[in-house]
C-alpha cells in the first residue's frame, strides 16, 4: 500500500491489499456503501424545508403536536404530500448526478465565485 501503487482512494488501496481478514473487507464496502445514503438526505434539508414551506405543507412545531393528538385526514394527506416531495427532491439529485458527473466541481467554482464577488462589493 506504498509507494507507485497507491490508488487515488484509500479505500480502494485496503480493498486490493492482501492481508486484510475478509469480514473487515465486507465490514468496509458495507460502511462505504452506508455513507452516500446518510450524507445525501443530510444535504437536501434545506431544500425539502424551502420546498415544504413553498408548496404550504411545512407547520408549525405548535400544529405538528396538536396534529398528534387529534389525527385526521388533513395530517394523513399532508405527511403524504411530504414524502412525495422529499423522495421526488431525493431523484431530482440522482438525475443531476448521473447527468453531470463532475457537477460539485462546477458548483464549487460558482460558489467561490460568488463568495469571491460578495467580498469586493
Amino acid at each position: 500500500m506504498f509507494g507507485d501503487g497507491v490508488g487515488d482512494e484509500i479505500t480502494s488501496n485496503i480493498l486490493r491489499t492482501t492481508g486484510y481478514p475478509e469480514a473487515l473487507t465486507a465490514l468496509m464496502c458495507a460502511f462505504i456503501a452506508i455513507i452516500p445514503l446518510t450524507k445525501i438526505p443530510l444535504n437536501a434539508r434545506p431544500i425539502i424545508n424551502m420546498l415544504e414551506v413553498i408548496t404550504g405543507i411545512h407547520q408549525p412545531l405548535h400544529q405538528q403536536r396538536a396534529d398528534l393528538n387529534n389525527a385526521h385526514s388533513g395530517s394523513i394527506c399532508r405527511a403524504l404530500i411530504k414524502v412525495i416531495v422529499r423522495i421526488l427532491t431525493l431523484v431530482c439529485f440522482l438525475v443531476v448526478a448521473i447527468l453531470f458527473p463532475a457537477f460539485d466541481s462546477i458548483m464549487a467554482f460558482m460558489g467561490s465565485a460568488l463568495c469571491f464577488t460578495i467580498c469586493i462589493m
